[in-house]
């Protein structure tokens, strides 16, 4: 009887043993599958942004001097995107460059005009906010840039993020911004930067302004 007890006390281990490995197969196998899936989703990603930057880099090969390649985008209410803005030099100098928001059109789902708020403390049917500072960290008008500047040598090429977000409380609709770049041949300073306002400071446009747009669903 002694001994059958101890033959019972030692399955006991065993048993416990046989489902701890299980256990840990099981687990491994899950580990295994959830890193491959984040691995496919990082390289999807990479692929994706490496995707873009061909795009553009193509565009400006082709003779382009600016380009925004994808230049819609559909985002939610309070969700945030980025476009890219490729630019080559082939003004045969360096020069620095400096890029602007300048506008911004709502258009509602109905194919109505949306319009800016007139009171940001109480929004009415159909405004949005027309503040493009809630919109975006690019430079907008009236602000002379003689910091946030890129130089560009001669035949140089470069790409940008432009970074945008909905701001809470907008309508579903198409939103519009134009997108210009600004160029001077001198380094920009304080005394003397880059201007995409006033009069007959104004530097020189680099090609023509870009369209992009956002489309908002919910």
């Amino acid at each position: 009887m002694k001994m059958l007890n101890n033959k019972k006390g030692i399955e006991l281990p065993v048993n416990f043993i046989v489902l701890l490995i299980l256990a840990i197969a099981v687990f491994g196998a899950g580990l295994k599958i959830t890193l491959d899936t984040f691995n496919q989703a990082t390289e999807l990603k990479d692929e994706l942004d490496s995707q873009l930057e061909q795009e553009l880099l193509s565009y400006l090969s082709s003779g382009k001097l600016i380009s925004v390649g994808v230049d819609r985008k559909v985002i939610k209410e309070k969700g945030s995107t980025t476009f890219g803005l490729g630019m080559i030099n082939k003004y045969g100098k360096t020069i620095y460059v400096a890029v602007f928001v300048t506008d911004l059109i709502g258009v509602g789902i109905d194919n109505e005009k949306l319009v800016p708020k007139s009171d940001p403390a109480s929004p009415g049917p159909g405004e949005y906010d027309g503040d493009l500072a809630e919109w975006t960290f690019v430079r907008r008008p009236n602000i002379n840039d003689d910091i946030n500047y890129i130089v560009l040598k001669n035949n140089e090429k470069t790409i940008i993020p432009l970074a945008f977000r909905v701001p809470a409380g907008t309508p579903d609709g198409l939103y519009a911004f134009t997108i210009a770049v600004y160029y001077n041949d001198t380094q920009p300073t304080p005394s003397d930067p880059i201007k995409n306002v006033g009069g007959t400071g104004v530097d020189s446009v680099f090609e023509k302004p870009q369209r992009i747009y956002l489309e908002v669903k919910g």
